[in-house]
């Protein structure tokens, strides 16, 4: 098996392909990469994925209304990070930026707010670069190859 550290992908891409292998092993009939990657995406998730920084300034625009967000993960995405930074706020009484910091470094995501369409281009670039390494892995020498060696 490829080590996906070492193709460059990242840590929402690597849990993601993790994920989708997750789904083939466990499931009992064939399916599609398409049933793979929506079931893949809509199940828990390692992290939010998503930068303190910019989930801070999302989460104050979306409270002011100054920005409606079109995609519906994205979106789904800040209202569950949302909540549980108003049930911390109020449990904890931390500020909201303390809150946030807390949520996103301890809890797994609910899921990994991908739209199915955006899941399964996922999976397939996934999959394409999973493959275009292994083309390039240098396979190990053949026992073969070492008797010849030995035979010179």
């Amino acid at each position: 098996m490829i080590d996906t550290n070492s193709i460059g992908l990242s840590r929402r891409d690597r849990d993601f392909l993790r994920a989708c292998r997750n789904v083939i092993a466990r499931s009992r009939t064939p399916l599609t990469m398409a049933q793979v990657a929506v079931k893949a995406a809509s199940g828990p998730a390692p992290a939010f994925y998503v930068s303190y920084c910019h989930a801070l300034r999302r989460l104050h625009q979306i409270r002011s209304h100054s920005v409606e967000l079109p995609d519906r993960g994205r979106m789904s995405l800040y209202r569950e990070l949302q909540s549980r930074v108003a049930a911390l706020c109020c449990a904890k009484s931390l500020t909201e930026a303390d809150a946030l910091a807390r949520v996103l470094a301890e809890g797994p995501a609910p899921a990994f707010f991908l739209t199915p369409a955006s899941a399964v281009v996922l999976y397939s670039e996934l999959l394409g670069k999973v493959r275009r390494a292994r083309r390039h892995v240098p396979l190990p020498p053949s026992p073969a190859s070492n008797l010849k060696k030995q035979i010179k």
